[in-house]
């Protein structure tokens, strides 16, 4: 028995190849964006109902750190997580957070001088984390008077930090039960309305099978008479 050379790969199966390829890195090297925006998507209907809060993009204050110190104005009292993308200043704040080490960033009112403690966030990124903000949390502070306020961190060229409400942290638990509770309304919904759709195929299925089995129980009966 002889068999035959596989047939070389024709020129769309090599396109196809590498197409799904180039897409398979741009969705890894995207996987934060990914994360945080499907998190987007799975609270956008529970804030609109008024359960929970969510950052909206008009919240978010890009703050350069090209030059230390730097100055920064919060018109609103209330918590704040400081984001970055920059991956010195990530490796940094994990190299360190946990421990008992001062944060890499110090922050004062610029008036007064009062002093704010800044708490460096520990987790990584998650799926309540905004996708208005380029990377992920990794300083946390509360505001109790609003103002410009004077910031004394590393500088690096081109590098940001992105202000964004902390509207989460405490939360995580209550807002993950309202995910899976609408997760579950959404899917029965679906559920229910494509039985709905198939019910007559479903129905007619049945009739078949039904007439089938009683044509073969008929033959038998011819053929095996009691």
């Amino acid at each position: 028995m002889t068999t035959g050379f596989p047939k070389p790969p024709t020129c769309l199966s090599i396109g196809l190849g590498i197409s799904l390829c180039i897409l398979s890195l741009l969705a890894f090297f995207r996987i934060p964006d990914i994360v945080k925006s499907t998190g987007m998507v799975l609270m956008f209907l529970p804030t609109k109902l008024g359960i929970i809060d969510m950052v909206i993009p008009r919240d978010v204050v890009p703050q350069s750190i090209e030059h230390n110190p730097s100055t920064i104005t919060i018109s609103k009292p209330g918590r704040y997580l400081f984001y970055t993308d920059n991956h010195d200043l990530l490796v940094i704040n994990d190299a360190i957070a946990g421990s008992d080490a001062k944060s890499w960033l110090n922050m004062r009112l610029a008036e007064s001088g009062t002093k704010v403690e800044v708490t460096m966030v520990e987790r990584g990124l998650s799926i309540f984390d905004t996708p208005f903000a380029h990377g992920r949390p990794v300083l946390m502070f509360t505001i109790t008077e609003p103002g410009t306020y004077q910031m004394m961190h590393p500088t690096r060229p081109g590098g940001y930090l992105y202000l964004v409400p902390d509207v989460t942290t405490g939360k995580e638990t209550f807002i993950t039960f309202v995910i899976v509770v609408e997760i579950a309304l959404v899917g029965g919904v679906i559920i229910i309305m494509v039985r709905h759709r198939t019910a007559p195929s479903r129905q007619l299925r049945k009739e078949v099978q039904a007439n089938n089995r009683a044509r073969v129980e008929r033959i038998w009966q011819k053929r095996h008479p009691k």
